[in-house]
């Protein structure tokens, strides 16, 4: 295939899971844009032979491309081979146990044809469990650009955005992109979203299709759904953060309205410490060793802080006002109707199976 002609690489870093990867590449085949490459890598898991018996079946498909990597490479090594050995004018990375949705190529060709000039293209999805019913919706009401000063400060601090519209770990990047900015695996959990902040900082050029155009699978299972679950997310959210935050701060930032704002308090609490705070994670963060004393002191006095403790309890209402600011009252009020409607089917339909499983 010629750099050329081939427009989409469609990029699967896989892992273990060949049934999963089966539903996805089946789900790419689907599409009737055919304009792409798939291109696999299967990072030296254990279930490689079953993942190449998977293959095997597609083999008929010139389009499909898999490389089995003789020694791990952790998913952020795993994803910059794919980058390295893609042929696409745009790269998509998807989960090998997520899937795009009808059409979804098409949309994103036809987006890109209208709205050119781009370096990323943020994906909106849905959040499906392992039967594949919707639990949620994530898409902009509207297509939007965030290069202003305001969207990109809300990007660095990973509230509102970039979850609520698009997914920091599958969209549509102009090929030369991540090469330039390769994955990092020395920032735990959060390498997709230490690659959004660099390009925010590097003033990479992006824009959001408002359209829900993959599943990104999350397992529900019944018996593991506690808050002591929720908690555990946090921190390991607040370790990568911190993380990202500390190896950000050696970069050199040229809009001084952003690097003021980067070495702030206020950003610092939006972005990691709220995750400590809202679960009372404090002692813990104090017991830890990975963490400086200056940091700790800092967390401490914003949990004494009136201010801080009334803006955290009412963090829900401060990131409304954020998309009533991105997209408008009616817009804002559309999209959480619809977000709403999913996430209330999915309410029952979690009730039901409660009941089932206690029955």
């Amino acid at each position: 295939m010629n750099k050329k002609n081939t427009f989409f690489s469609i990029l699967i870093p896989s892992y273990n899971r060949p049934e999963e990867l089966r539903r996805n590449i089946a789900s790419i085949l689907k599409n009737s844009f055919t304009d792409y490459e798939i291109v696999i890598s299967d990072d030296n898991s254990p279930k490689r032979n079953d993942i190449k018996k998977v293959i095997s079946t597609f083999k008929g498909d010139p389009r499909i491309r898999f490389y089995s990597q003789s020694e791990n490479l952790k998913e952020p090594g795993n994803k910059n081979f794919l980058i390295q050995v893609a042929k696409g004018q745009f790269n998509i990375i998807l989960g090998d146990d997520d899937t795009l949705v009808n059409n979804a190529l098409s949309k994103i060709h036809s987006f890109i044809s209208k709205n050119p000039g781009y370096d990323i293209y943020g994906l909106g999805y849905k959040i499906v469990d392992e039967n594949n019913f919707n639990l949620s919706i994530h898409k902009a009401p509207k297509k939007i650009s965030l290069n202003n000063i305001k969207s990109k400060k809300l990007l660095l601090e990973a509230g509102t955005l970039p979850m609520t519209i698009f997914h920091p770990a599958t969209f549509c990047c102009k090929a030369g992109i991540e090469l330039g900015m390769p994955y990092r695996n020395d920032v735990g959990i959060g390498e997709d979203m230490f690659f959004i902040f660099e390009a925010v900082l590097t003033d990479t050029s992006l824009i959001v299709i408002p359209e829900a155009l993959f599943n990104w699978r999350k397992v529900q299972d019944i018996r593991s759904v506690q808050q002591g679950n929720q908690s555990a997310e946090h921190l390991a959210s607040f370790k990568s953060k911190t993380k990202i935050y500390n190896k950000l701060k050696s970069k050199n930032i040229s809009n001084k309205e952003i690097e003021n704002y980067f070495n702030s308090l206020l950003y610092r609490t939006k972005l990691m410490y709220i995750e400590v705070l809202r679960d009372k994670n404090l002692e813990f963060i104090k017991l830890n060793k990975d963490y400086e004393l200056k940091m700790i002191e800092e967390i401490e006095r914003v949990n004494l802080s009136i201010f801080w403790i009334l803006r955290i309890k009412f963090i829900r209402f401060e990131r409304l006002f954020e998309l009533i600011y991105l997209f408008g009252f009616l817009n804002t009020t559309f999209m959480m109707f619809e977000f709403f409607g999913v996430k209330f089917k999915s309410f029952i339909r979690f009730f039901i199976s409660h009941k089932k499983f206690n029955a």
